[in-house]
């Protein structure tokens, strides 16, 4: 064998290959099939809804928006899956093995999230141009409004991710994907100066960009940092040191 052949078999995969099997991971399982089919079946009830019982809403823009907010219930809970899948199904021995730098799977990880956020957007538009035709209604576009409801999405996506990041559980990090802006809600009740403290970590503030009267983007941002940032960071720490044997 050729010096040549044995450089070409060792080369590592590039991240558009590590992404492509990430992506096909959340497919791989019925659970991650299950979830995939239960969130686009939201958004396409979420189509009929408008079309059948609300004429406000009946437009081509503000539908996507409700197909796409429809779909944020359950789509964070696929990339807790997709982190946690390589302990709970133990397949982190493999994953690791065949690629030991261990920041180019999470990179990965982002990567098929990113192709999951596409594609789910892209299956909107088209149920929500189906639908304004089946209305009747124009095709008129409000490309803010579309631009901050991407952004929530990709916030609860990576919010998702975040926490099954540093957790390394799926249950606890399901649970806490819906008791943490709960939890945060009761603290603030507490006082108007603990209000005025949390609301600069509390993640419900990104609900704001999905209803389109986002205005306090430092908050926003504060808050992505706290929820985002700092917990992938973390998690990518944790995810070198722990032991995969």
């Amino acid at each position: 064998m050729s010096t040549a052949a044995l450089t070409d078999r060792s080369e590592r995969p590039s991240l558009a290959r590590l992404g492509r099997v990430e992506a096909r991971k959340m497919v791989d399982t019925r659970s991650g099939l299950w979830l995939l089919a239960l969130t686009a079946l939201a958004s396409l009830a979420s189509v009929v809804v408008a079309i059948i019982f609300d004429d406000d809403n009946r437009d081509f823009g503000q539908m996507f928006v409700d197909a796409m907010l429809a779909a944020s219930i359950l789509m964070p809970i696929i990339p807790i899956l997709l982190v946690t899948s390589e302990w709970s199904q133990r397949t982190a021995l493999g994953t690791f093995a065949l690629t030991p730098i261990r920041e180019r799977v999470m990179t990965a990880k982002l990567l098929a999230l990113l192709v999951l956020l596409v594609a789910f957007s892209v299956l909107c538009l088209g149920m929500s141009a189906l639908g304004a035709a089946v209305a009747g209604t124009g095709l008129g576009f409000d490309g803010s409004g579309a631009g901050e409801v991407l952004l929530y999405q990709s916030l609860s996506l990576l919010f998702g991710f975040g926490l099954a990041a540093v957790l390394m559980n799926s249950p606890a990090a399901i649970v806490l994907n819906f008791v943490v802006p709960i939890l945060i809600a009761a603290v603030a009740a507490i006082s108007v100066g603990v209000q005025d403290v949390v609301a600069w970590i509390d993640p419900s503030v990104w609900s704001d960009l999905a209803d389109g009267s986002a205005n306090d983007w430092d908050k926003i941002a504060t808050s992505t940092l706290a929820w985002v940032v700092l917990p992938i960071a973390v998690g990518l720490v944790r995810l070198r040191r722990r032991d995969v044997s």
